[in-house]
């Protein structure tokens, strides 16, 4: 089991690594549910209670990343801090190909690292 600086436990999978410094979910509904303050589920309360650096990698259909909805919630995020990591251009899930692909997973954990090692120690 992995474990925070602190010695506590972190849960994580491919699709979300819910600690205070990273947070990934490849769906648009999190990215809507932290821009608008929404937490009913634990990742997005987790997200909205944390006060440190969010980084949020999303996948999803071309349509759904560059629909104004989902253009005004990522520019609210990022403009409160929060860091995007992709989405790359290639296959989707849907089986079209464009814009909204996942980020590989080994790019998507050096970014956590990279986030991990500005944090301030104590």
């Amino acid at each position: 089991m992995m474990r925070s600086r602190a010695g506590t436990p972190v849960t994580s999978s491919w699709q979300t690594v819910p600690t205070c410094w990273s947070s990934l979910r490849p769906r648009p509904t999190f990215s809507a549910k932290l821009a608008h303050g929404l937490a009913d589920d634990a990742l997005s309360a987790l997200a909205l209670a944390c006060q440190a650096p969010v980084l949020v990698a999303p996948a999803m259909n071309g349509k759904m990343w560059q629909h104004p909805a989902t253009v005004a919630n990522v520019r609210t995020l990022r403009e409160r801090g929060v860091d995007f990591i992709g989405p790359e251009e290639g296959l989707l899930a849907c089986g079209y190909e464009g814009l909204g692909r996942l980020w590989p997973v080994a790019g998507i954990v050096e970014r956590i690292r990279e986030h991990l090692s500005r944090r301030p120690r104590p």
